[in-house]
């Protein structure tokens, strides 16, 4: 990989005095790097004005010493970039969420007309640290905002030996007009700035006749010449999530346009243009995208155009790689690393489904994957926080009547995901009215039948097709099973946050919804003569088709998706469950998409089959060479898709063993499952620190070694490799069972089968 030869930019990357980024042939990462949750801090209100620039908006400051902190808040209705001292300082705001605006859905579900505003109905502020940026003497304040919408920024100057300045926007700064207009509440983003940095490229290719392409490229003054119209492209040894920045000199009157693409061919799904005038300028591009090239194209050439650099400018939610993992199976070990990149190019500002589709925040199922994903990669759990608060903000304000619809029970589940890993209560208490509206909504679904079969659809399924009909939104024959299911698992959820808040009453109201929709399920969707369940019984909604609904037909079918959720949420009686997935798996080919497999895996884990079919079906996934990582379905898409990368989840839970028994993982389970493997390794975040596991079978021999954070406690569950009586030792003593319990620190097992 080459570097790119210029070290500062007016376009970035942002530095971060607290942040020491790395990009190599791991990954990128923030090494070392902690963030704490913050409190959010008691400001003095507001001196500053909303005011809004024309191009950009810049205020001139004097500092009589060096600033010892510079400490601000910054905000503005669309994306803003602040500069200070034409270095790029601060990229924002967080994104406040939305739901998804497709079709008329959302009218329809709310009963009115016109223009829906799909927003959480909040803005975040962003507090940043600018200390660094700042200097004795005179100083420069640029800020740009997409759109030339309005913005606001206010700092707090602490100068050596106490002295205090404040720093507003207000219609003293050049370019700046009073904003008359009314602003949506305005709160301050619980998340740390993202991550960025300079990532190294591999060499230039498909050069057109008349570019002349240097042996080293953008190296000490090396720069690619652009003679008359024509192309070239960067390549990159990844997918990345990436800014572009171009160093360019010439060229007057000609047109250079910027495409990144995810593979390596010309064009792409967005678009930068520039008109050169000749001078030497920095280039970037107002989107970050995913790409493994970065495609430049000249029109009009009447002069030489001098490209002297180019640079992607990775960025991404910060994270340290805290997780690992390693076995006898060299396939696994790249399989967890890249599910590891492809999680991680998601978590920016908020999740993404993927930086190259880049979709509001509507899609709930991908983003729990990713969150339980970041839990076993990065033990960082903040982005999944207030993206939680926002889209409940969004579901309140759409009547809990969501685009996909199945995601809003998803969303619940990551809340719950989200208490187990941060043993975090407050957040649970905050969201309870949001659970229970949610709920209300969907006990409104309930047919005749007992069953979810008055929904307005059935979305999200699955990317497949069955009896003809795209299970992205099915009719409700063949939705009603599958939604059922979530909200059975999802009336269990709120019963949890039931009893967090001390309301016995509604939990104790929600376990017999739950048993009510239980019994509904059997006794509606079971069939003896299949020994499977059906999706659901023809005509049993009396909703209109619609755009999202299509109209039933006298059909009966029996998905992978419905039969996976009755084993998973234990809807089947368990001693059936193991069959029902024996026959789920004997389908060839298994009709569901990398997202649903999600739920295969864990059902299998549920069902005791994990350790003899999981590794199998994770032959599935083929890293693409040039992305390093996966498609978003197994033939077509992206290939920056977060729900592919759900085998990391399986491997660090499965292989490894190692699960949360309570919030905040103070009572820890490990149980590892061998899958045929001989050896394993690796460690596994926890609130309370990383959790190591390492162990091996010889024979009839297993060992391993673990390593419990303070203030843990830990139940392992020892496989048995052979039968017989095994003889088990924990730190070189006899133990009566396959299962120990101990507290932190070192400890070593050893199973003999007899």
């Amino acid at each position: 990989m080459r570097q790119n030869n210029f070290k500062e930019d007016p376009r970035g990357p942002v530095a971060n005095a607290r942040m020491k980024v790395v990009a190599d042939a791991e990954g990128v990462r923030a090494v070392g790097y902690h963030f704490d949750p913050p409190a959010v801090r008691k400001f003095a209100p507001w001196r500053a004005e909303w005011v809004k620039p024309a191009g950009m908006c810049r205020r001139k400051v004097f500092l009589a010493s060096h600033p010892r902190s510079v400490r601000a808040r910054i905000s503005a209705e669309s994306r803003y970039k602040l500069y200070i001292n034409s270095r790029l300082a601060s990229r924002g705001p967080a994104d406040a969420g939305q739901d998804g605006a497709w079709g008329g859905k959302v009218r329809n579900a709310l009963g009115r007309c016109g223009k829906i505003d799909l927003s959480s109905g909040i803005i975040f502020y962003d507090f940043r640290n600018l200390t660094m940026f700042f200097r004795k003497g005179a100083n420069l304040i640029s800020i740009e905002v997409a759109g030339n919408h309005s913005f606001i920024f206010e700092a707090e100057v602490i100068l050596t030996g106490g002295c205090r300045k404040i720093i507003k926007s207000d219609l003293s700064w050049s370019g700046a007009s009073r904003d008359r207009g009314r602003h949506t509440p305005f709160i301050q983003s619980e998340i740390p700035p993202r991550m960025e940095c300079v990532y190294p490229f591999e060499g230039v290719v498909r050069a057109t006749p008349g570019v002349t392409v240097p042996a080293r490229p953008f190296c000490r003054g090396s720069s690619v010449i652009m003679r008359g119209s024509g192309s070239f492209a960067v390549k990159f040894d990844r997918v990345l999530s990436a800014y572009i920045a171009l160093k360019v000199k010439g060229g007057r009157g000609s047109r250079i346009s910027i495409q990144g693409n995810e593979i390596d061919i010309t064009g792409g799904v967005r678009i930068h243009e520039v008109l050169l005038d000749g001078s030497e300028k920095c280039i970037a591009t107002p989107f970050f995208d995913s790409f493994t090239v970065i495609n430049i194209s000249a029109s009009n050439v009447r002069e030489p155009v001098e490209i002297m650099d180019v640079r992607a400018i990775f960025t991404s939610y910060p994270v340290s790689y805290r997780g690992s993992f390693a076995c006898s199976d060299a396939r696994l070990d790249k399989i967890w690393k890249a599910c590891r990149w492809g999680a991680q190019i998601c978590m920016q500002d908020y999740h993404l489904d993927s930086p190259n589709h880049q979709e509001p925040l509507a899609d709930f199922g991908d983003y729990m994957i990713v969150a339980l994903i970041n839990y076993h990669a990065f033990g960082a759990p903040w982005l999944i926080r207030q993206d939680i608060r926002k889209f409940a903000l969004v579901l309140k304000k759409v009547k809990y009547q969501n685009f996909h619809t199945s995601y809003a029970l998803l969303w619940l589940q990551a809340l719950i995901d989200y208490h187990a890993f941060s043993g975090d209560a407050k957040l649970v208490r905050e969201m309870a009215p949001f659970v229970h509206g949610l709920m209300r909504r969907f006990a409104g679904y309930i047919g005749r039948n007992g069953l979810i079969s008055a929904a307005p659809d059935y979305m999200f399924m699955d990317f497949v097709t069955i009896a003809g009909f795209n299970l992205h939104h099915p009719p409700a024959v063949i939705g009603q099973g599958y939604m059922s299911a979530f909200y059975y698992r999802a009336i269990q959820d709120a019963a949890a946050v039931a009893a967090i808040t001390g309301n016995a009453t509604n939990a104790a109201d929600y376990r017999l919804k739950a048993y009510k929709l239980k019994e509904a399920f059997n006794r509606e969707l079971w069939s003896e003569r299949k020994q499977l369940y059906r999706d659901g019984k023809p005509f049993s909604s009396r909703v209109k088709p619609n755009r999202w609904l299509p109209a039933d037909k006298d059909i009966e079918t029996f998905s992978t998706q419905v039969n996976t959720l009755a084993v998973l949420y234990d809807l089947a009686p368990r001693t059936q469950q193991a069959d029902i997935m024996r026959k789920v798996l004997a389908e060839k080919p298994l009709n569901c998409q990398p997202y649903f497999m999600h739920f295969v895996f864990l059902a299998l884990r549920h069902a005791g089959l994990f350790a003899r079919r999981a590794l199998e079906l994770m032959k599935l996934w083929r890293i693409n060479p040039a992305t390093g990582t996966f498609r978003e379905m197994w033939d077509r898409g992206d290939y920056s898709h977060g729900w592919q990368c759900t085998p990391l989840i399986q491997l660090s839970a499965g292989v490894l063993g190692v699960t949360s028994a309570s919030p905040g993982g103070r009572l820890l389970r490990i149980h590892p499952l061998t899958c045929g493997l001989r050896w394993a390794r690796g460690s596994v975040p926890n609130a309370l620190g990383d959790v190591e596991v390492a162990w091996e079978r010889n024979g009839a021999r297993f060992r391993m070694e673990v390593a419990i954070p303070a203030g843990c406690e830990v139940e392992v569950i020892l496989p048995v490799l052979f039968p017989g009586r095994p003889h088990v030792l924990m730190d070189g003593r006899s133990q009566a069972g396959t299962t120990c319990r101990t507290g932190s620190g070192t400890h070593r097992f050893i199973v003999k089968s007899s």
